[in-house]
C-alpha cells in the first residue's frame, strides 16, 4: 500500500520539540528564539529559570510568614542573582552587557552579535515522539527537513501536494516514516474515521465549533476557517476525542491571532494543511519581536501572509477582519497580534483569544474602535473570550523583557494583564458588540475534552482568588441580554 493509501491512525500521540545544539527550547517561544543567536538563547533561557526560581522562593517565603509578597526585595534579590550569574559566566558578556543607571539600577542590552545568528539551521532540529499505547518511538530531524517532512504529513491528512519523490529522498523524513511504521502508527485512510462535518450545517449561514482552548473552526459560505488551531492528542478518558488532521476535512484559511505555544503550537503546526493560506500578525524589523511568517514558512506552510490591524482577508465570500489586540504585555514586548471578526452578510462572530485591557485599560471597546464596527456592520452575533482576571510579573511573563531598551530592573516585578479580562470589561465588551451570545472558552487546554466530573482544575490556580467563571457569567447576564455558555469541544452555534 503507498504512503498516498495511508493516514496518521488517530490514536498516535505526537509531541514535538526544538533543541538547539542538543537543548530544548524552553522560555522562549520559537518564532523568537530561532531567529536570535543560539548563544544568546541559551543566556534567556537560563535567565528566565533564575526569575522563575526567584520568584518561586519569595512567594513561598512571604506566603508562610502570612505578610505581603515583598517586591521591592524581591526585585534587589533578582537583579543580584542576574548580576551574579552574569560575572560568573564570561561567555555571556559577548551576548548581554549590564550597566547601572544614575540611580544604581541595573540594565541589560543585547549586544548586536546576538541578531546576527540568524536561524542556525545546521543548529536547530525538532525532536519528534510518537505513541501509540504502550507503543513509543522517538526520531530527531534536522529544521532544514521541516518542509519535506510536511509533504509527507499533508499527503497523509489527504491533501496531494507536488513534491512527494523529492520529500520521500530526505534520509531524515524517511526515518519518521519508519518511525510511524514501527509503533503501527499508519493506517488505511478508510479506517481513520468520518470528516467533521457540522450538524444541520447551511453554507448560507456561519456556524462556529469550539475544539478546546481557543481553536475556534468557523464555517460558512462553503467555506471552512480555523482559528488558534491546536491538535491535542487522544485519550481514553475523555468525552469526545479531539479531531485528528484528517478528520479536519478541507481548510480554506487558518488564523492565528498571536506566536504564543498555546495557539502556535508545535505539534499541531506540523499536522496541520500547509498549503491553504495561513494568516499571522504582521511582524517588525525589530530585535526581539517574533517572525511568525517565516518561521512557519521554514516549517513548510507555502502560502502564509501578514495581515496588518484593520485588513480584511476574503475567504470565498467569508470575510475576516483583524482588529487591534491589546494584552498579554504586548505594549512592553511588542509583538505583532490580532483579534478577528468572521463576517458572513449579517452575521458573524468576533475571535477574542487571550486578549484583555492592558495595563493603561485600553482595548477595542475603550478606543471606540468595535464600536465603529458595529455601528456600520451591525450587531456581533457571539463572542469568544476568556473570563480570566490573570496578571504577572513583566520578567516573568518572558525573560524578553529584562532585554527591552525601555525596561530597566526597577520595571522588572511590574504587573502586566495576562488574559485580565475582569467583569465590568466584559460587560462593556458584550453591550458594545450587542452581542447574543458570550462564549467563555477554555482555559484547560486539552481537559476540555475530559468529562467535568475528571477535570483536575487545570485552569490555573491563582484564577481562584479573583471572581470564578460562574460569577462572572451571572454579571454579564444581570447587566446586559446576552446569554453566556461554557465553550465545550464540538459545540456548535449557528450564528443566525
Amino acid at each position: 500500500m503507498s504512503l498516498a493509501d495511508l493516514t496518521l491512525d488517530p490514536t498516535v500521540a505526537l509531541q514535538a520539540e526544538f533543541r538547539v545544539d542538543g537543548t530544548p527550547l524552553r522560555w522562549i517561544e520559537p518564532p523568537v528564539a530561532l531567529f536570535l543567536a543560539p548563544e544568546l538563547v541559551a543566556v534567556l533561557e537560563r535567565l528566565g529559570t533564575i526569575v522563575q526560581e526567584a520568584l518561586q522562593a519569595v512567594a513561598t517565603a512571604a506566603a508562610v510568614r502570612a505578610q505581603i509578597f515583598p517586591r521591592e526585595r524581591a526585585s534587589a534579590l533578582i537583579q543580584s542573582l542576574i548580576e551574579k550569574h552574569l560575572a560568573g559566566h564570561s561567555e555571556t558578556w559577548r551576548w548581554i552587557e549590564a550597566t547601572r543607571d544614575a540611580d544604581g539600577r541595573v540594565k541589560l542590552t543585547a549586544k548586536p552579535e546576538g541578531f546576527e545568528g540568524f536561524v542556525a539551521t545546521n543548529r536547530v532540529t525538532i525532536r519528534l515522539r510518537f505513541s501509540k499505547g504502550e507503543r513509543k518511538a522517538s526520531v530527531e530531524i534536522p529544521l532544514s527537513s521541516a518542509s519535506a517532512l510536511a509533504v509527507i504529513m499533508d499527503v497523509l491528512r489527504g491533501d496531494y501536494p507536488p513534491g512527494l519523490d523529492l520529500a520521500l529522498a530526505d534520509r531524515d523524513v524517511r526515518g519518521v516514516i519508519a518511525a510511524l511504521e514501527k509503533i503501527g502508527g499508519l493506517i488505511p485512510k478508510a479506517d481513520a474515521g468520518p470528516l467533521f462535518v457540522p450538524e444541520a450545517h447551511d453554507a448560507t449561514v456561519l456556524t462556529s465549533t469550539h475544539m478546546g482552548h481557543a481553536f475556534l473552526i468557523v464555517d460558512g459560505g462553503s467555506r471552512r476557517v480555523l482559528f488558534d488551531p491546536v491538535l491535542h492528542e487522544w485519550r481514553d478518558a475523555f468525552e469526545q476525542q479531539p479531531l485528528s488532521a484528517r478528520q479536519l476535512g478541507p481548510v480554506d484559511a487558518i488564523f492565528f491571532t498571536h506566536h504564543h505555544t498555546d495557539v502556535m503550537d508545535l505539534a499541531s503546526l506540523l499536522l496541520l494543511p500547509h498549503r491553504v493560506p495561513v494568516f499571522v500578525p504582521a511582524g517588525s524589523d525589530q530585535p526581539l519581536t517574533p517572525h511568525c511568517a517565516d518561521y512557519l514558512r521554514m516549517l513548510g506552510f507555502t502560502d502564509v501572509r501578514e495581515m496588518a490591524t484593520g485588513e480584511v482577508a476574503p475567504v470565498g465570500v467569508m470575510q475576516v477582519h483583524a482588529l487591534p489586540f491589546t494584552g498579554e504585555g504586548r505594549e512592553v514586548l511588542g509583538f505583532g497580534a490580532n483579534v478577528f471578526i468572521a463576517e458572513l452578510g449579517p452575521q458573524s462572530v468576533l475571535v477574542y483569544s487571550d486578549a484583555s485591557p492592558n495595563n493603561a485599560g485600553h482595548s477595542i471597546v475603550s478606543t471606540g474602535e468595535l464600536a465603529r464596527w458595529v455601528a456600520a456592520k451591525g450587531p456581533i452575533r457571539a463572542i469568544y473570550g476568556t473570563w480570566w482576571q490573570q496578571r504577572a510579573f513583566l520578567c516573568a511573563l518572558s525573560p524578553l523583557a529584562l532585554l527591552k531598551p525601555d525596561v530597566t530592573s526597577e520595571r522588572w516585578l511590574a504587573d502586566v494583564e495576562c488574559c485580565d479580562c475582569p467583569p465590568d470589561f466584559l460587560i462593556n465588551l458584550v453591550k458594545t458588540t450587542r452581542a447574543r451570545r458570550f462564549i467563555t472558552y477554555g482555559e484547560g487546554n486539552d481537559e476540555d475534552f475530559l468529562p467535568p466530573t475528571l477535570a483536575s482544575g487545570q485552569t490555573r490556580a491563582d484564577s481562584l482568588f479573583w471572581k470564578s467563571r460562574s460569577d462572572v457569567c451571572l454579571e454579564i447576564t444581570r447587566h446586559t441580554a446576552a446569554e453566556t455558555m461554557v465553550a465545550r469541544p464540538y459545540q456548535q452555534i449557528r450564528l443566525e
